[in-house]
């Protein structure tokens, strides 16, 4: 059966193999991963009980930095579960992480111990958010017994790389986080007053996300040291009702203006309990908006002439767009949690 992305998460053709097969054991090769694929395949593709009690292997590709390590610490730590990078060394040994093998493929396979059922769904879907909902992709599923001969090369495939592999240890993930490419970084020394009185008056406006946004939407995304200032320039130290909605307009048109997008600052006086950040609440991938959810993204702001209303755009860490971005810009770093950077023109 050939399927199309994207679907609905009821049609996806990896919850119906699942469902059809219920398999004890996993076997996922991607070329790719990120942390929000992650929870979506556990969370919503799959179904938490199921996923977390099958005897799952993962081979997971890092060439380039496009893996997110933290996708690579979920399915480590993940219950029955086993991660394993091809070619992983290699990638990690050299200056750009781009080694000559390229593990590059998109395989799911799912057997039934009890029954000898099997389906391999064989896709052009990475373990990403976007690869499982909103990119364009191709599914291609195949149903039979273990003891087919697809089955067995397949079989006999994976237990070939397996062993190959280098084990994505703590150590090993703690390695390749260290030497994956980050943004580069113009460094100017800022005061924080001077900080504040910039983004008053700066026209444009952006932050790195290296995970994904915060919220069940994945469209809440946390500002560092006073960023707020470039949308609601007010006070530094917020009052019981601080907030103030935002329109926000793409680069096809499309306006969001629904009340619900706004600034907020989460935490006490406002909302007590919360992490004291201030939080942009951006369009939805439900809405259409959907160019960040997985992370590794820069999310450009711009004023317009009319009151809180803004353009935005997203593009790759590491694309020329976003490129130019930084080196237009003031930037400065957060050692902490992510997101780690934010800039202003």
């Amino acid at each position: 059966m050939l399927s199309f992305f994207p679907i609905r998460p009821s049609d996806s053709p990896l919850q119906e193999a699942w469902r059809t097969i219920e398999p004890n054991i996993v076997r996922v090769a991607a070329a790719f991963a990120s942390e929000t694929g992650v929870e979506e395949l556990r969370g919503k593709v799959i179904g938490a009980g199921s996923f977390d009690t099958a005897e799952k292997q993962w081979l997971i590709g890092i060439q380039s930095g496009i893996t997110q390590p933290k996708a690579l610490e979920r399915l480590r730590t993940a219950e029955n579960s086993e991660v394993r990078i091809p070619f992983g060394s290699a990638v990690v040994a050299t200056s750009n992480l781009v080694a000559p093998d390229f593990f590059h493929p998109k395989l799911y396979y799912f057997e039934n111990e009890a029954t000898d059922a099997v389906a391999v769904v064989s896709t052009s879907a990475n373990l990403t958010y976007s690869g499982l909902r909103t990119n364009v992709e191709q599914a291609l599923v195949w149903y039979g017994m273990c003891s087919d001969a697809p089955a067995e090369e397949l079989s006999e495939w994976w237990r070939r790389f397996w062993a190959e592999a280098d084990p994505a240890t703590s150590s090993f993930v703690a390695d390749y986080e260290a030497v994956r490419p980050r943004l580069p970084l113009r460094k100017r020394p800022l005061s924080r007053e001077a900080a504040d009185l910039e983004l008053r008056k700066a026209s444009v406006f952006w932050i790195e996300l290296t995970r994904k946004p915060e919220g069940g939407s994945y469209n809440q995304i946390e500002l560092l040291y006073n960023g707020h200032f470039f949308f609601y320039p007010k006070t530094k130290n917020p009052p019981k009702a601080s907030g103030r909605t935002l329109t926000f307009e793409d680069n096809r048109g499309h306006v969001y203006d629904d009340g619900s997008r706004q600034i907020t600052f989460n935490g006490p006086p406002r909302r007590p309990g919360g992490n004291s950040m201030w939080r942009v609440y951006m369009p939805t991938l439900a809405m259409g908006f959907r160019e960040y959810q997985d992370g590794d993204v820069i999310v450009h702001f711009k004023r317009t002439n009319q009151a809180d209303h803004y353009l935005i755009e997203v593009a790759a860490s590491d694309s020329p767009l976003g490129l130019t971005w930084i080196d237009e810009s003031t930037v400065i770093e957060h050692p902490g949690p992510p997101p780690h950077r934010m800039g202003w023109s």
